[in-house]
């Protein structure tokens, strides 16, 4: 495969990470950590855990749906494990002209569904009933569908492009026969209007200090660090990201949580999001297909998941996780909900091991 061609015919096949492989002339010199040297050079001969070739091979993305965007990735995905809500700001000027783009600021917060639903059909539906997102712009005008494409631009060649080829190379992924209504649907490269009946306007005329009240923390928000040019005519939407943790497990159910976020995000006692679950469960123990499952642009072949059964050298979750976060190459760190998804599995996990150890404790007592 050309994904594993070094120019060198001793290395070729083999599965190393292109960015330490360094071939000059007739000679190759490979870049190594003290721990895969001591692995491999132990007695006896040992396989790095986190190596290629120890069941982490992920797969790529062909160049041209190397810039998918989240939502189009979304609509794409066996499973969905998360919401979202978007809180957006409105700095324009007051008095700007009604043309000119808008300069949005905010954050999106990723939160766990109590269930994760599985697809039936795919590409999944932008429709009133899809449990993808929720959306409040704050501001002194009504949001324009151009205003959002900076967050929810969706392009349907890449939705259908990335479906063909997930289907042909992602180990797992459903072979449904694509549902041609619901890519029609969307857009050939703009927000999809349906998605317009999950955006709320709250009228606001002193936006830049609320932006200020409501981000006022610890850390200052990132947007704030490098004010948009206001002769920029093309300036980008700001997005912080955060995500709901469930840090005590089972104090408070998974829908009174939801339910209450919903109502401190819109303020209103409205429900502003309808989350709907699947009919069957999904194992987030020892499910290596569930990673996949959930995000193909990270593993587009569907491989390279967690808690592989056949590794040859163990990885736990949690190691395998941050040792993602670590690559060289951005996109788990610049994922949505990557990162979210993972601290509440360790959250989880770590509720159970000591609901666990505290059952077995009193059965000695």
């Amino acid at each position: 495969m050309h994904h594993f061609q070094y120019g060198d015919p001793t290395l070729d096949g083999l599965a190393l990470h292109t960015e330490g492989v360094h071939v000059k002339e007739a000679a190759a010199d490979l870049d190594i950590c003290s721990e895969c040297h001591n692995a491999l050079t132990a007695t006896p001969q040992k396989l790095p855990a986190l190596a290629l070739a120890n069941d982490n091979i992920r797969g790529y993305l062909p160049e041209d749906l190397q810039d998918i965007t989240w939502l189009e990735e979304r609509l794409c995905a066996k499973y969905l494990a998360s919401a979202y809500i978007v809180r957006l700001y409105d700095l324009t000027a007051p008095g700007a002209e009604e043309e000119r783009p808008r300069v949005m600021k905010g954050h999106a917060c990723s939160f766990p569904l109590n269930t994760v639903s599985t697809a039936t059909k795919l590409p999944w539906a932008v429709d009133g009933n899809a449990a993808l997102l929720s959306c409040i712009v704050i501001g002194p005008r009504k949001p324009r569908t151009k205003d959002l494409r900076n967050v929810f631009k969706v392009r349907r060649d890449k939705v259908r492009g990335l479906l063909l080829y997930v289907q042909a190379h992602c180990k797992g992924y459903p072979q449904f026969r694509i549902d041609d209504k619901a890519l029609d649907s969307l857009p050939e490269d703009d927000v999809p209007e349906l998605i317009m009946r999950h955006v709320m306007h709250e009228e606001h005329n002193e936006v830049p200090s609320l932006f200020a009240k409501d981000t006022a923390g610890l850390d200052v928000h990132p947007a704030t660090l490098k004010d948009e040019e206001d002769e920029d005519p093309h300036p980008r939407t700001f997005l912080e990201h955060h995500g709901l943790l469930d840090i005590n497990g089972i104090s408070v159910p998974a829908h009174s949580r939801s339910a209450s976020d919903l109502a401190n995000a819109t303020g209103t006692e409205r429900p502003d999001l309808i989350i709907r679950h699947g009919s069957t469960f999904v194992e987030d123990y020892n499910n290596p297909d569930l990673f996949p499952g959930m995000f193909p642009t990270l593993f587009p072949w569907g491989t390279g998941g967690f808690e592989q059964p056949l590794r040859k050298t163990p990885l736990s979750f949690a190691r395998q996780a941050k040792h993602l976060l670590d690559l060289s190459e951005p996109a788990f760190r610049r994922h949505w909900s990557y990162v979210f998804i993972v601290a509440n599995i360790k959250q989880r996990r770590a509720i159970h091991l000591g609901s666990r150890l505290m059952c077995q404790s009193r059965d000695f007592d």
